[in-house]
């Protein structure tokens, strides 16, 4: 439990925390309860993206979940029981149109999908976050993290160029989850899940491409960053060819020059000889 002992709710809330943990201890649970002061590990509290005070953060095998619901201890509890595994899944190339259907829309439901990558640290930021939302609304649509490092080949379908990106698979159509300030908080992004996908304009799901589709896109993806290479080298050797171009031009020149200097030489040393 992340905590400031200068909050007021804090302040509130320890003697509920010192019930939750008799209580724990009652029923031989392998939970373990710990504070951390914000304050003083504010860094701590900066990882996982706490955003209100006192937070409760639940870990199983090192997977971080952020609790949302009311400060009771038997919600709490309820909680802890309810949340003992992740509810998110997790995506690849190969298992994502059979699970999903999205392109088809058919009948496994919608999915809420974070894409993103191992060295994005925005992406660890929300993983706590992340959780909650999927522990929040895993009775009325699927969770699932894609990790684009070794899924290439979505993100070019999907056309996602940074992570972490959002995205809704609702009937055929998927929506981009939009923010301005990097707010990829629990309260938001349900909002978008649940309602605000509204807002966002419906794009119709690709579907999943053959080999020489996917090959085209695999260059058209990396279009840019060749493009600008390309141009680069192309620049370079126009400028050799050229310079080449003009030192060969210039040395020929040259020869021909010393050329007609030296008949001229040898037509005027032939007049002298006859003049003599």
């Amino acid at each position: 439990m992340d905590v400031d002992w200068e909050c007021r709710n804090c302040q509130e809330f320890n003697p509920l925390y010192n019930e939750l943990a008799k209580e724990l201890s009652s029923t031989d649970s392998q939970v373990k309860l710990g504070k951390l002061d914000a304050t003083k590990y504010r860094h701590l509290a900066e990882k996982h993206n706490v955003g209100r005070l006192p937070a409760l953060l639940y870990f199983r095998k090192r997977v971080p979940l952020l609790y949302t619901g009311n400060l009771a201890v038997d919600s709490i509890s309820i909680w802890l029981d309810e949340n003992r595994k992740s509810f998110v899944r997790r995506l690849d190339e190969d298992n994502f149109e059979h699970l999903t259907q999205a392109s088809t829309g058919a009948t496994t439901g919608d999915w809420l999908i974070q894409f993103a990558s191992p060295g994005c640290e925005a992406c660890k930021l929300v993983r706590a976050n992340w959780e909650a939302v999927a522990s929040h609304l895993r009775r009325k649509m699927n969770i699932a993290t894609v990790d684009l490092s070794v899924n290439q080949g979505l993100a070019r379908r999907f056309k996602i160029h940074q992570t972490p990106t959002v995205i809704l698979f609702r009937h055929g159509s998927r929506y981009t989850y939009k923010t301005h300030n990097n707010d990829y908080t629990f309260y938001p992004i349900v909002a978008f899940a649940t309602e605000d996908y509204r807002k966002v304009k419906a794009v119709t799901v690709e579907g999943k491409k053959g080999f020489f589709s996917e090959l085209w896109g695999s260059l058209s993806f990396n279009f840019n960053i060749f493009t600008v290479l390309y141009i680069c080298f192309a620049l370079i050797a126009i400028v050799i060819v050229v310079a080449c171009v003009c030192a060969c031009k210039l040395a020929a020149e040259d020869n021909i020059d010393e050329a007609n200097d030296e008949e001229s030489e040898d037509e005027s040393d032939t007049e002298d000889k006859k003049e003599k």
